[in-house]
């Protein structure tokens, strides 16, 4: 006898290409989310290298967090002209080492952009949350309901076959 799939049996078969475009969706949204975070909040913003040519200040021993220095530095401005000043760079940096900095369309030093890798894994996380939520919601819908279905049609074939089964009903051909 052939029976018709259940909606449980044919989200079941179908989970794996929807976990697929689930994934392939939270990359995109996380590749595009992160490209977009770092040109919001610094849309002319230049990575640059700064060489360090002396250390102005060392890292106090006893403080809290991570060392970081205060140092006199030479970088290449976005266009092209050398810049000079104090920059705070973490760790203990020794004259001679380079780092890379950001600096504004005129030369000057900003703070770090989030990280275009950090936005994008937010955003993909977020997007692999959800879509896991729907499609287990989907999923326990769907065995609900059909448990629901053969629950309801167990009840009307045991009613009708209880009365036999019982012997309330008579046996069937004694009219």
């Amino acid at each position: 006898m052939d029976t018709p799939e259940s909606s449980a049996t044919r989200l079941r078969r179908a989970t794996p290409a929807l976990v697929v475009a689930l994934l392939v969706l939270a990359v995109t949204v996380g590749q595009v989310a992160g490209t977009r975070a770092v040109r919001e909040q610094l849309p002319d913003a230049h990575r640059t290298v700064a060489t360090v040519l002396e250390v102005v200040e060392a890292p106090a021993a006893r403080s809290a967090g991570p060392p970081r220095s205060a140092v006199r530095a030479t970088w290449t401005g976005p266009t092209g002209e050398p810049q000079v000043g104090t920059l705070v760079l973490d760790g203990r940096p020794d004259p001679g080492n380079s780092r890379t900095i950001w600096t504004d369309g005129g030369g000057a030093p900003v703070r770090v952009p989030i990280e275009a890798t950090t936005a994008g894994l937010s955003a993909a996380s977020l997007v692999l949350l959800l879509g896991a939520a729907a499609l287990l919601g989907a999923r326990v819908w769907t065995t609900t309901v059909e448990a629901e279905r053969d629950r309801h049609a167990l009840a009307a074939e045991w009613a009708a076959v209880e009365p036999l089964w019982s012997g309330r009903g008579g046996v069937p051909g004694d009219r």
